[in-house]
């Protein structure tokens, strides 16, 4: 996992912004900690045992550096809700949710409903005596950038991140390494006089009648002597859900110019670049799952509740033994009438197998919703959340009128329902696609996709070239493609959608969906080919051709895509990932980049 290149050149940038002063050459933060042969000061966590990854610069290798005898200081404590006054001692953190300052999600930047909750991120000495150490005031830090991240303890077991300390042990780890990928607040500070503090609004909430939604803040600062970047130094953060890798110049990216006046970042993490190991690991133990029990004396709390049900809110349900954790996927979770609490995953395209009635089927959760997608409160009287399918598809359950097209959820109370798809034809009709449409109390607000075709499979693509052109007048840039990927047996371009999508550490530079049967086949059905007619649209696809090799089911596409806006890539980005989905099977890689000297061109491949 990485964290984003922009995040932490925003972060960085954020200093160079501010920047007070060059720091003395060893701030007083890091005096009698432990250092490396060279003199510089090691990256640790608090209470967390020294780990490197070692000359190869990957985590999880054969030359790891694990020594259980040095274990992380204090260097950086959390607050929140204003609990620290600059010349005191650091208060414990909050000791149960019940005490934890509540924070609407959304704030004022997300849902115009939401709030924010109050951050401190403290300078401590890592005296052994109080917990926390003793505050530092010092100056030498100032100017420098602070991060803040807020992760949810998705499935209610009381702690963030994978832990074997709960009712399903390690059955569930997958979708708990995903709460450590996925921070559902950020925001940047700035140090000054060992203090950085500030609002921090959340994404993501549970209805205040189910308690809110658990969530644990974390931070973390720069401390290197050299203006503007201050690159020179060590990170210091707090505890942590999973270890950053070492060297902060692995994770900066281009001058991004001034920072967001409002200072939110875009985070990303991609897992190879973390070090997340497994729960009970056998030298370390389970160091990195924090506990929300105030037991965590560098991080702290908050209670995220949800906004008002303004929308219908429609997921797919987790299957915790078939999880895969991934740095781009986003779970919620969501609580029964009864308070049982259940992770689910944002729908807006479902796979179903096309075999006629009583074959596979698909499930939906449904629930109220707020703005931001999260389980609401219903109001006085309760919701009733309307359901419309395609005549291709039929609403197995729950069935309360005898229509199949149509079903109307009622929520007399807080809770969610699990509605059961089928397809409405015979087996093999060849549909390619149909959709769900719902409402909640008469208002429209929410769709998903239907894909015939059986349950989604992902595969990495076989070869990959992409070229960014950027041209010097706006919206004229061009992007081309060949990516080869096996197809065993034959894809069916000619019922299924065709989408190619291109993300730029998970930001979509391009997704364009051809629909089923646009594309033209030659007689054998081994080649097909695809333009945009001119004038449609403004950003075009030039050609677009793919061929099949029969003797190796391998398939080659290539495109031209014309009149892109390509501004917001960098110049020299280092990666891009390119995804070419058909029906639902999915073909995806992540392609190494370089640019020219110019800046004009960009070639990524893998």
């Amino acid at each position: 996992m990485r964290a984003a290149r922009r995040l932490c050149t925003a972060l960085l940038l954020l200093s160079s912004w501010l920047v007070a002063g060059d720091a003395l050459a060893v701030p007083a933060v890091f005096q009698g900690d432990p250092v490396d042969p060279l003199g510089k000061t090691y990256v640790m966590l608090p209470g967390v045992p020294l780990v490197q990854p070692g000359e190869d610069e990957q985590w999880a290798t054969d030359d790891d550096v694990i020594d259980p005898g040095t274990i992380g200081d204090v260097d950086v404590v959390l607050r929140t809700g204003n609990t620290y006054t600059p010349g005191s001692g650091v208060i414990p953190p909050a000791a149960t949710l019940a005490l934890a300052p509540v924070v609407a999600a959304g704030g004022t930047t997300l849902q115009a409903t939401g709030n924010e909750a109050a951050y401190q991120l403290i300078v401590s000495d890592g005296a052994a005596s109080p917990a926390t150490g003793n505050p530092l005031t010092n100056t030498d830090l100032n100017g420098r950038g602070a991060l803040i991240l807020a992760y949810a303890d998705l499935d209610g077991d009381g702690f963030l991140g994978a832990t074997t300390l709960d009712p399903e042990g390690s059955a569930d780890d997958a979708v708990e390494l995903q709460e450590a990928l996925t921070p559902i607040g950020q925001r940047l500070g700035v140090m000054s006089a060992g203090l950085a503090a500030g609002p921090l609004a959340i994404a993501s909430g549970l209805p205040a009648s189910m308690g809110g939604l658990g969530v644990v803040v974390v931070g973390g600062a720069i401390t290197g002597a050299s203006s503007p970047l201050f690159l020179d130094g060590q990170w210091i953060a707090t505890l942590l859900p999973c270890m950053w890798p070492i060297d902060v110049t692995r994770v900066v990216g281009n001058n991004p110019g001034l920072p967001d006046p409002l200072g939110l970042v875009d985070v990303e993490f991609e897992l190879e670049d973390f070090y997340c190991p497994a729960p009970n690991d056998p030298v370390l133990g389970t160091p990195y799952a924090i506990p929300l029990d105030g037991s965590s004396v560098t991080t702290d709390l908050l209670r995220a509740e949800s906004g008002a049900a303004t929308a219908p809110g429609l997921a797919r349900p987790i299957i915790a033994a078939g999880f895969v954790a991934a740095s781009l996927r986003r779970l919620t979770p969501v609580v029964s009438s009864l308070g049982v609490r259940a992770v689910v995953e944002p729908a807006h395209a479902l796979a179903l197998g096309d075999d006629g009635p009583g074959g596979s089927q698909a499930q939906l959760v449904v629930f109220p919703a707020d703005k931001l997608g999260n389980q609401a409160d219903v109001p006085f009287g309760g919701s009733e959340l309307a359901l419309e399918v395609s005549p291709n598809l039929r609403i197995v359950s729950p069935d309360t009128d005898s229509d199949p097209q149509h079903e109307t959820v009622a929520f007399s109370s807080t809770g969610f329902a699990t509605v059961t798809l089928d397809d409405a034809g015979v087996a093999g009709d060849g549909g390619a696609s149909g959709h769900v449409v719902a409402s909640l109390d008469g208002n429209p607000g929410g769709a998903v996709r239907v894909t015939f075709g059986g349950a989604p499979t992902s595969a990495a693509l076989t070869s990959a070239k992409a070229l960014l052109r950027h041209a010097k007048l706006e919206a004229t840039d061009r992007f081309s493609l060949v990516a080869s990927f096996a197809g065993t047996p034959a894809l069916g371009f000619a019922v299924r959608d065709l989408v190619v999508t291109i993300l730029d550490n998970g930001a979509p530079v391009l997704t364009r969906t051809i629909p089923a049967g646009a594309l033209t086949a030659n007689g054998a059905g081994t080649a097909f080919r695809y333009r945009d007619p001119k004038g449609v649209t403004s950003t075009r696809i030039g050609s677009l051709s793919i061929r099949r090799q029969a003797s190796t089911g391998t398939y080659t596409l290539r495109t031209l895509v014309k009149a892109l806006d390509l501004s917001d890539v960098d110049a020299d980005v280092r990666d891009i990932t390119v995804i070419v989905t058909v029906g639902s099977s999915s073909f995806a890689d992540d392609l190494d980049c370089g640019s020219n000297a110019s800046g004009s061109t960009t070639t990524c491949a893998r």
